[in-house]
């Protein structure tokens, strides 16, 4: 999804962007919640960013 929405690509991602700022544009990214307005989003875990790492 990252490298998508940037242009960038996989290596760029990998070794060149800290994994900090990758956490602040996942959290920032819009995104589109259903339902009842007091449900909480769950936060993305490293697990997930991995995960994520490992897709692209």
């Amino acid at each position: 999804m990252l490298a998508e929405k940037t242009g960038w690509t996989y290596h760029y991602i990998m070794y060149r962007v800290a994994w900090i700022n990758v956490r602040m544009m996942l959290a920032d990214a819009p995104q589109y919640i259903s339902g009842r307005r007091d449900e909480r989003t769950e936060e993305a875990t490293d697990d997930d960013l991995r995960d994520l790492a490992n897709s692209l």
